[in-house]
């Protein structure tokens, strides 16, 4: 596939995935959100891929202006927001309602991770799913700044039905294609 939507989730085979993953899910109206969005690429690929989304909500700590790759229509809606702020993750929760696809494809790192799961879980509607990308950078050891965040996945998994998961699945395909899949219980 070319990388038409200058992403590197199309380089380290994470589309091939997430096109597993989401093919019972392309032809319904969803609300997704995806945090850590970089130039857009991936909000592009997503507002190709679900032809009737109602709303992709994308965040990130800045979005560079020069980018040709931000999708411009009513059915995406781009937010500035720290992984940090919880009280920002919280108005976009509440702004937007709920999710069927959360993406957390930001920062990797342990703190920033673990509080948008705390903070933009409870969005997620029954049977939506919650996606942790990368979640192996946490063996990096060339990137310290990642320890902790493949702990935070297994912790997670491990208390399923403390946090209301019915279903994960882990995705090690190589280094830099991993997925960690949350499936939020149905009721």
């Amino acid at each position: 596939m070319k990388n038409m939507y200058d992403t590197d989730k199309i380089k380290h085979g994470l589309i091939a995935e997430y096109e597993k993953i989401f093919a019972p899910l392309r032809n319904q109206e969803l609300n997704i959100l995806e945090m850590g969005v970089y130039k857009g690429g991936s909000i592009a690929w997503m507002h190709g891929y679900f032809p009737y989304a109602q709303k992709i909500i994308g965040l990130d700590l800045a979005f560079p202006a020069e980018s040709t790759h931000l999708v411009h229509d009513n059915s995406v809606v781009y937010r500035v927001c720290d992984q940090n702020d919880s009280k920002a993750l919280n108005d976009i929760g509440l702004e937007f309602g709920k999710f069927d696809i959360i993406i957390d494809d930001g920062s990797h790192r342990y703190k920033e991770t673990k509080n948008t799961f705390e903070q933009l879980f409870k969005y997620l509607k029954p049977g939506g799913l919650y996606i942790i990308e990368d979640f192996i950078a946490g063996y990096w050891p060339q990137y310290p700044e990642y320890f902790g965040l493949h702990e935070l996945v297994f912790n997670i998994a491990l208390n399923k039905n403390e946090h209301g998961i019915s279903d994960f699945e882990l995705i090690l395909k190589e280094p830099k294609c991993s997925l960690a899949v949350f499936k939020k219980n149905e009721a």
